[in-house]
């Protein structure tokens, strides 16, 4: 905590609203926790939302590009609405979350570094779906990696190009 100000990151897979760093798809971060970041917000915390993958297979008839384009907005206008300070997108094609990637790791890692949380949401590591568990494994490790001088040096656009 710096001062009495909380500072959380929620990480999530993918989804269709807003999420924190630690969730996997843009809904996934919205429908699991939106009340609690809410809170915390209320409460003067600083809360961002990341999203690892884009939501861009989850529609039987809008195609992955678009698709993944309407739930990066629909993250952004969920974050706006519960009074997220910002949300990221790390842009991962669904069912393409892997712990073993590196670009993945480093992206997480900024985003933690870049918040600097007090507390950070996330999926469970034994779940249903292998997003989610990959997405708990980034977090976890992109978290430590956010500590460690020097060894995430690379492209900082990573998280926005």
């Amino acid at each position: 905590m710096q001062g009495n100000k909380t500072r959380g990151v929620f990480i999530l897979p993918h989804g269709r609203a807003a999420k924190t760093i630690g969730r996997t798809r843009p809904d996934d971060l919205e429908i699991a926790c939106s009340g609690t970041l809410r809170k915390y917000v209320e409460q003067g915390a600083d809360v961002y939302m990341c999203h690892v993958a884009n939501g861009d297979q989850g529609h039987v008839i809008i195609e992955p590009g678009p698709l993944g384009k309407i739930r990066e907005k629909e993250a952004e206008n969920a974050g706006k609405f519960i009074g997220a300070k910002e949300v990221f997108n790390i842009n991962v094609s669904d069912m393409q979350v892997n712990r073993h990637d590196q670009a993945q790791i480093d992206a997480v890692a900024d985003v933690v570094r870049y918040a600097r949380p007090d507390v950070i949401i996330t999926h469970n590591d034994v779940d249903y779906m292998q997003d989610h568990v990959e997405t708990s494994h980034l977090a976890t490790n992109g978290a430590f990696m956010s500590g460690l001088p020097g060894l995430c040096e690379h492209d900082s656009n990573v998280l926005y190009g």
